[in-house]
């Protein structure tokens, strides 16, 4: 093989393509299969099972940073566009909370891969509540921290879903898998 030639395929094969599109896939794919369930309470079903952060929590504690990171960056917009959600005005703050949580999940889980995703989440969902209610001038408001709260209680299962992700990357690593 001519060095060119091998440059090329190293390069190809170290940006994961093929990971990435089944995470992106993944990331678009779950939120609109869980929409599809009967869900009769008031709060939409991807607030509570969280199901756009399950592809990029696999692909921050399994693959290179740049999967998960693809997908956060594209996902929440091609969602909106192909599915109608999120909603538009929730586009870029779900943006920044699966960017955040993808790269402080990826980063926490070289340490501690358990509550990597745990951190992650809580972290980005910091980070959104800072920038977002900052820039409108409430962030120092009770109603904006207790909802902040509320929105954490609301996504306990999603939360508890992102930690038996993380048991079972875990029990995957163990078992002699890349």
């Amino acid at each position: 093989m001519s060095p060119g030639k091998k440059l090329a395929a190293i390069s190809l094969s170290t940006m994961q393509f093929d990971k990435i599109t089944w995470v992106l896939s993944a990331t678009c794919f779950l939120p609109f299969l869980f929409h599809l369930i009967p869900w009769h309470f008031p709060v939409p079903i991807g607030a509570v099972w969280l199901p756009m952060f399950y592809a990029p929590c696999l692909a921050a504690l399994l693959y290179r940073p740049h999967v998960g990171i693809f997908a956060a960056l594209i996902a929440p917009s091609l969602n909106s566009v192909l599915f109608g959600r999120p909603e538009n005005q929730m586009v870029l703050s779900l943006t920044v909370d699966l960017l955040v949580f993808t790269m402080l999940t990826w980063e926490i889980s070289k340490r501690f891969m358990m509550i990597a995703p745990l951190i992650g989440f809580l972290t980005a969902k910091l980070v959104g509540q800072i920038l977002f209610r900052g820039a409108s001038g409430s962030l120092f408001s009770l109603e904006s921290w207790t909802l902040w709260v509320k929105h954490l209680g609301l996504s306990f299962p999603g939360i508890l879903m992102l930690f038996v992700i993380s048991i079972f990357c875990i029990r995957w690593k163990e078992n002699g898998n890349p």
